[in-house]
């Protein structure tokens, strides 16, 4: 089980969400700490773009899509 503390910084952040098992435990942990510590989401993003790409892009799909994004969501588009 992955805790928030106010200890925290930006590694064990980063640590704990690519602590997940899958994709929609990296997602809920990541969301969990963007609530609790979201004074390190821009650094979290950074970082998580350079350690893992591809997760990194899930989540910008999700939370900051782009024009396409919105566009291929609406026609259904994946």
């Amino acid at each position: 089980m992955v805790q928030a503390t106010k200890d925290d910084n930006l590694d064990s952040i980063t640590e704990k969400i690519l602590s997940g098992k899958d994709l929609d435990d990296k997602k809920s942990i990541y969301f969990m700490f963007t609530i609790t510590h979201p004074h390190y989401t821009k650094a979290v993003n950074i970082n998580l773009s350079m350690i893992d790409p591809f997760f990194y892009k899930v989540i910008r799909k999700v939370i900051y899509p782009t024009t396409i994004d919105k566009m291929k969501k609406y026609l259904g588009i994946k």
